[in-house]
């Protein structure tokens, strides 16, 4: 026998998912573009001013995108920084802020969207476990298509390609390539380590575990 599923029935579970879900928000100068490989659609007059996360890793694009006015024309316009993608791990239910770093965010928008920095704060004031990786992206621009420049590119679609998120299954065999391994941890922003470790442990498996205790025993005789 088929049980359907009526409408109200699929908002309620909708509504109880969000009710588990944390969330993060954003000022009015930020621009979110895509989360765990999925785009963010919103208008330039209505732009979302928060997401929800679940329990666990989550990549995040945005990018600073202000309104500014020309004083001597009085013509309108936007700064765009290049997309950042932000790595974040959500532990529990909570509220999380962010906010742009620097005296330039208020003073000079324009040297900031070259090279934006951010925080991110819970408003618990408990700890936040995230990273933040800058790119180069540039979308170009009609006019300069026109004049022989580079092609305009999708910039929501960079950002899909970069917040897909990889499962990698837990493995015991060493690196054995240290420079390799230094050179990729140098792309991006030091993150709270023993939290990170924490949250690996509790993702391995007994025997990944035990592997572990066991390397690191052979650690601490070095």
């Amino acid at each position: 026998m088929r049980k359907w599923i009526s409408v109200s029935s699929l908002l309620l579970l909708s509504l109880t998912a969000n009710a588990f879900a944390s969330q993060l928000s954003i000022p009015s100068e930020f621009e979110f573009l895509a989360v765990d490989g999925y785009p963010i659609n919103s208008s330039l007059l209505n732009r979302k001013s928060s997401i929800k996360l679940a329990k666990g890793e989550h990549k995040v694009a945005m990018r600073f995108n202000d309104l500014y006015e020309d004083d001597i024309t009085g013509s309108h316009g936007y700064i765009k920084s290049h997309p950042f993608i932000v790595s974040i791990f959500v532990d529990g239910l909570n509220q999380y802020q962010l906010a742009g770093l620097g005296s330039q965010f208020n003073d000079d928008p324009d040297k900031y969207a070259k090279n934006p920095k951010i925080t991110i704060r819970r408003v618990d004031n408990g700890k936040v476990v995230y990273s933040v990786k800058n790119t180069q992206f540039n979308e170009g621009s009609l006019l300069g298509e026109m004049l022989g420049g580079e092609a305009r590119k999708d910039v929501k679609a960079y950002a899909v390609q970069q917040t897909t998120v990889h499962k990698v299954q837990a493995s015991t065999q060493a690196i054995t390539n240290e420079d390799t391994a230094a050179n990729a941890a140098q792309d991006e922003t030091t993150v709270d380590n023993e939290a990170m470790l924490k949250y690996w442990w509790n993702k391995a498996d007994t025997e990944s575990r035990q592997n572990f205790l066991i390397w690191l025993q052979t650690q601490n005789k070095k």
